[in-house]
Formats: C-alpha cells, structure tokens, sequence
C-alpha cells in the first residue's frame, strides 16, 4: 500500500544553493515527514477513538457485540477488548506498526507498508469492508503537523547548508 498525500513546501532561498544540495535538503525534507506521520499520525489508527477523529465506516452493532462478547471469553485471541474497529487479533496493528522503509526523493516520499492478505484498497464484493483506506487515511489536523514538521526541517537544513558561491566575471 502507498501513503498518498500532498503537503507544500515553500522553498524561496533556492538560488542560493546548488541543484545538487536544493536537492539533498529536499530529500531530508519529505524523510523527516514520512517519519512523522509513521511514528506518530499511523499508530492513532488502533486506538479506541479512531472511529471518531477518522469518521471510519460504522461497524454493525451485532457485529461489535459478537467482537466484544468474544474477547471477554478465557484465552480469546481478541485483542484491546474488541473495541477498536481496525483490531481483531491485533495482526494488522503489529504488521503497520512496524518500522517500514521511507523513500525519499526530493519531489515526494513513499512508505512500502506491509500489511496482512486480508487488508484490501478495494472492497470485494458482499460485505467485507476496504480497511486499507481506513488505515491511511490523514485528517487536515494531521496535514497541518506534517506540513510544519517540512517546514521547520527546511529551515534546520537550509541554515546549515553550504551556499552557493556566485562567480564573477572577470576576476
């Protein structure tokens, strides 16, 4: 699965650097937000008011009973009381919760995350519900964070960058 979402850059100190380090700083730019939104925006997900912040799809109330009846019983392999909807056996949130390789370029980053068969993007046919769109899915409170974390890992970068030296001709 692939983390899609769009977060500005301002860049207006560019012709002070080279191409080559405008885009190394890009680069440690779009690395420091993958790792933001991993390790701290992904694991939100498996908590009891997932539901509410990411206004995820209601689960039905027959199936919620039957989770949490299930979960009270000796040796259940329920976990977190079969109160959080993306949680069952708890494969999924160790499966996401992993650290996973962010890759990054100085246009955009990409997080490869691994989940299990049974998470889709698409919902099948019948009842079964897409949780992969639920599991990525980024709020604007979210997009504020991520956008200030790139913009005060850009300032950090720019400053300690090397500027360009300007040639004059003639000299």
């Amino acid at each position: 699965m692939v983390v899609a979402f769009a977060v500005t850059i301002d860049d207006e100190h560019s012709l002070q650097f080279s191409r080559a380090v405008q885009r190394q700083i890009l680069t440690a730019t779009y690395r420091a937000i993958g790792d933001r939104w991993q390790t701290k925006w992904l694991p939100r997900h498996f908590t009891r008011r997932a539901r509410d912040i990411y206004g995820y799809h209601p689960r039905s109330k027959k199936y919620q009973a039957r989770k949490e009846r299930a979960a009270q019983r000796a040796g259940s392999k329920i976990k977190k009381g079969g109160r959080v909807d993306l949680v069952y056996t708890g494969l999924a949130e160790r499966l996401f919760s992993k650290r996973h390789a962010i890759r990054a370029y100085p246009t955009r980053a990409t997080i490869n995350i691994h989940g299990p068969t049974y998470v889709s993007m698409r919902p099948r046919q019948g009842n079964t519900r897409a949780i992969g769109p639920e599991v990525l899915k980024v709020i604007p409170e979210e997009l504020r964070d991520l956008d200030d974390t790139g913009q005060k890992t850009l300032e950090t970068l720019m400053k300690k960058a090397p500027r360009r030296q300007r040639k004059i001709k003639g000299r």
